[in-house]
């Protein structure tokens, strides 16, 4: 990554790394175990393997992959990353009330189901200062139960307030 990054600041342009992790949207086949999601609800694109649940302490788990991720991303060269929180990815998992079932900290409410994320956020900035972090999520997921532009708006609220840099709107997901 250092040859592209610099290769890219030689035109004096920034680069971002986009940091995701796909939960349910993927098999067993493509990554040598069952797939793991916030709740253990099947994707119809992939529906070989039910996802399982993650527990508390993959979750933090998770975070702290990102963290780690950031932190590498910053010593590669990048001027920043940005977190998929659309299009199905495991944070648009937890963040839509379609895909997120939980009765725990990481689920029900919409502070809650966003909670891995504003946690994500948190660990970046205790480690990297101001390193820009940057989001993508989706306004509507084009599903039933899924986010809702009112609820996106709610979402971007607590993301602005744990400090996120910027947020990219899009829409749907694979299923």
């Amino acid at each position: 990554f250092r040859q592209l990054t610099g290769a890219v600041h030689e035109h004096h342009v920034p680069v971002f790394l986009q940091l995701a992790h796909a939960g349910r949207q993927t098999d067993a086949y493509t990554t040598g175990s069952r797939p793991k999601a916030p709740s253990a609800i099947r994707d119809r694109t992939f529906p070989l393997d039910k996802p399982m649940a993650l527990t508390e302490k993959e979750i933090f788990q998770i975070i702290e992959s990102f963290a780690a991720a950031a932190q590498r991303a910053r010593k590669a060269g990048f001027d920043g990353v940005q977190l998929h929180g659309a299009h199905g990815y495991l944070l648009s998992q937890f963040m839509t009330p379609a895909m997120n079932r939980r009765t725990d900290g990481w689920g029900g409410s919409t502070e809650n189901r966003t909670r891995i994320v504003t946690e994500i956020i948190r660990l970046i900035r205790k480690r990297l200062g101001g390193f820009p972090v940057l989001i993508k999520i989706n306004a509507f997921d084009h599903m039933k139960n899924g986010t809702t532009l009112e609820e996106a708006a709610r979402v971007a609220g607590i993301l602005a307030g744990a400090g996120i840099d910027a947020i990219e709107v899009s829409c749907g997901v694979m299923e």
